[in-house]
């Protein structure tokens, strides 16, 4: 085992008892103290689990005291040197005892407040990053003791926000996210927008024009499907054409309509008609 350090308290009269540890926690008795001179022997025996004994000796020599101890128990046996020296004067056994335990407690809570701080610390970097890759912006907006504060990650939050691929992310999970992150990023997503469905409409992004651009989509349409038969359409075209013909189809109906049913799936059919020459 490695070395241990703690502080025992001996009255003016010399030790009445074996050092102690700042750790005891009372399962062990003292037995059979005896003091010759400067030579001490004592036994000790220990209770719960495990539980065993031991009998130790030391020479105290001045300020200094040297010894071992040895100790049996289920587990094996064992031997501690002690070591000590004084570093103050006489005092009252039980205080000492219990400073010394309170001084220890007080480390050990400091050190796992430490570490549980640290673990959080390294949890939420770790959050932070899968936030900015999915575009959750909950961890951004929200201010609180576990959101996102270092300056770095929401700098790349706000960066891929102003990314075509970063702002389908984000607006896939609704209109209230993108108006978060429109505040946390001092962005304008109706700006950012009118500028992604520009360019996707140039680089004949689809996927982006069918889900964000309902202007685009139409002018698109129009040029790309009306009038032809979705045989003869080409490739990239043949569901874009159809999903705008499906959503002709969900379009709401008049109000003035007497028979709304019958005359939707007219209205559909004849969307349909137009769009594919049929």
């Amino acid at each position: 085992m490695p070395p241990q350090t703690s502080r025992t308290c001996v009255p003016a009269s010399g030790f009445d008892e074996p050092p102690r540890s700042s750790g005891d926690d009372g399962r062990c008795r003292t037995e059979s103290f005896k003091r010759s001179g400067n030579h001490i022997t004592w036994k000790v025996v220990c209770s719960g689990p495990g539980g065993g004994s031991g009998e130790g000796e030391m020479t105290v020599s001045g300020n200094t005291y040297a010894g071992r101890m040895t100790f049996t128990s289920a587990g094996g046996a064992g031997t501690l040197k002690l070591n000590g020296r004084k570093v103050g004067g006489a005092c009252v056994v039980g205080q000492a005892i219990a400073s010394g335990a309170q001084r220890q407690q007080r480390e050990m809570m400091a050190t796992m407040q430490k570490q549980q701080q640290e673990t959080v610390t390294r949890e939420l970097a770790k959050e932070c990053q899968k936030a900015v890759k999915n575009m959750e912006v909950t961890l951004f907006a929200s201010g609180g003791p576990y959101s996102c504060k270092d300056p770095a990650v929401r700098h790349a939050f706000c960066d891929r926000m102003g990314t075509r691929e970063g702002f389908a992310k984000l607006q896939s999970h609704g209109t209230e996210s993108l108006d978060q992150a429109a505040t946390v990023c001092r962005k304008d997503p109706a700006r950012l927008r009118a500028g992604f469905c520009a360019a996707a409409q140039r680089e004949e992004d689809l996927t982006f024009l069918g889900k964000y651009c309902p202007r685009e989509t139409r002018e698109t349409a129009q040029r790309e499907c009306a009038g032809k038969e979705s045989t003869n359409l080409p490739g990239k075209y043949q569901s874009f054409c159809l999903a705008y013909g499906k959503e002709l189809l969900a379009q709401p109906k008049p109000e003035e309509e007497k028979d709304p049913k019958d005359r939707a799936v007219d209205q559909g059919m004849k969307a349909l008609k137009g769009l594919f020459g049929r």
